[in-house]
């Protein structure tokens, strides 16, 4: 039983070592320390096989959908539910998505893909079950994406980073990151967002709700086409937070 156990801790560390979650030093004491990874990895309680795997691919992340498929492999989404014959809903579900899925249909990484995009691009489920399956995932990937964009950031990777911390109001807010932030409002069609881009002209978004409330609901009605639509439309924009930044360079003393 000793045998056995000591065996067991010794493989287990040599996998947490390899992993880079842990440092063993090579001496007569054989201290553990746990590096930055193994920190991330129990600060997110995260299994290390996903700290690994965004250390791993974090230089390939070169895109949105890039970032998307890394955060869906992660170990803590291999428990998604894939019943039977739902990899041919999967099939058809991805014809109708922004990025589709190159991988298994049958995998719970790539229907962790899929729930994702449809929730974004409000594509319709083929069953209820997958609306179930959305909210449990939503449980997995605010500690999963935050790791993410830790383990991306202390690597250095800054483009892997943005597009992780992208993700976030994505999936928050239904929109993608190159959608119009007037798809924001309540009611608010890809036409009338694009008719409201043109009234704001350069100041956009944010220049149309510094406008009074009187002239906006004029906006908004006549890029809906509906004066109740821009009502409810004018009730969440006033809800939304305004802020400013200002920004300056420094040199560096000497």
């Amino acid at each position: 039983m000793a045998d056995f156990l000591s065996g067991m801790v010794v493989e287990t560390l040599q996998e947490l070592t390899d992993a880079g979650c842990i440092a063993m030093d090579n001496d007569e004491t054989q201290s553990v320390a746990s590096t930055t990874l193994g920190k991330i990895a129990s600060h997110y309680y995260l299994d290390y096989t996903s700290v690994r795997l965004f250390s791993e691919r974090a230089p390939s992340v070169k895109t949105e959908e890039d970032a998307l498929t890394l955060l869906c492999d992660a170990t803590e989404f291999k428990g998604l539910p894939v019943r039977h014959n739902e990899e041919l809903l999967n099939a058809d579900l991805a014809k109708k998505l922004r990025y589709g899925h190159k991988g298994a249909m049958e995998s719970p990484h790539t229907k962790a893909s899929l729930l994702i995009q449809a929730h974004v691009d409000k594509v319709a489920f083929p069953i209820a079950d997958y609306q179930t399956d959305l909210r449990s995932l939503f449980e997995q990937t605010g500690r999963t994406l935050q790791a993410m964009i830790d383990v991306s950031a202390d690597l250095g990777y800054l483009g892997a980073t943005l597009r992780a911390m992208r993700l976030s109001p994505t999936m928050a807010q239904a929109l993608w990151s190159d959608a119009s932030a007037f798809l924001q409002l309540p009611h608010c069609s890809d036409a009338a967002a694009e008719k409201l881009t043109q009234a704001a002209g350069p100041k956009g978004f944010a220049g149309m709700l510094g406008m009074e409330r009187a002239a906006l609901v004029r906006a908004l009605s006549a890029a809906m086409g509906n004066g109740i639509h821009a009502e409810a439309a004018v009730k969440v924009a006033e809800q939304l937070p305004r802020f400013s930044v200002t920004a300056e360079i420094r040199r560096r003393p000497g």
